[in-house]
This record gives C-alpha cells, sequence and structure tokens, in this order.
C-alpha cells in the first residue's frame, strides 16, 4: 500500500472508531483484545493532520494528528494530540506506525 493510502486508511480506521482494524497498523504489536475493548465507548468527531515530515532516506515519517473524541453518554468534547511515528516495512510491503494507538483519557 503506498503512504497515502496507509495513513488514509489508519485515519479512517481512528475516525469511524474501528480500533481493531486501526490496530492492525502497527509494527507486529497489537494491544490485547480488552485495550481495544475499553475504547468502545470512545466516539471520534475529528481527526486532523496538524504537521507531517518525512526522512525519505530512511523511509520513514512522523506527523503530529489532532484528535477530538468524547464518550457516549458524556456530551464534553476532549482533545488528543498523537505524535505518530511511522516507517515502511518492506517484509510487509506497507507502511507500519510503530507508536501505540491514542490514549482517550
Amino acid at each position: 500500500m503506498k503512504r497515502t493510502e496507509s495513513l488514509r486508511a489508519y485515519q479512517s480506521a481512528v475516525r469511524w472508531g474501528d480500533f481493531n482494524q486501526a490496530a492492525a497498523f502497527h509494527d507486529g504489536v497489537s494491544p490485547p483484545r480488552r485495550a481495544t475493548d475499553r475504547l468502545r465507548d470512545v466516539r471520534v468527531t475529528g481527526y486532523n493532520v496538524v504537521s507531517q515530515r518525512e526522512d525519505k532516506a530512511r523511509q520513514a515519517l512522523h506527523q503530529t494528528v489532532e484528535i477530538r473524541y468524547h464518550y457516549i453518554g458524556q456530551p464534553t468534547e476532549k482533545l488528543v494530540v498523537d505524535e505518530q511515528d511511522w516507517h515502511y516495512d518492506a517484509q510487509r510491503g506497507d507502511w507500519v506506525i510503530d507508536t501505540p494507538l491514542p490514549s482517550f483519557e
């Protein structure tokens, strides 16, 4: 998958609350099922890429993302800044994220 396709697919998974799908983009370390189960009540309302820095020589990318969300039954919208590190995995033929799922406090 191309870099833009991988980033867009990850964004879509997080944006629509499919955290199991988002976990599939992580570099071989999927969180335990209960870790994604705790996110069941999280509703993401916005996903905005603030900055992006690519290192073509290392086939790596860092991006800063603002994610707006709320919990079901709680009307207060919150914001988490997600610092994401990505790299191209030639063996998988895809871009993978090295940083964990955002912590929705």
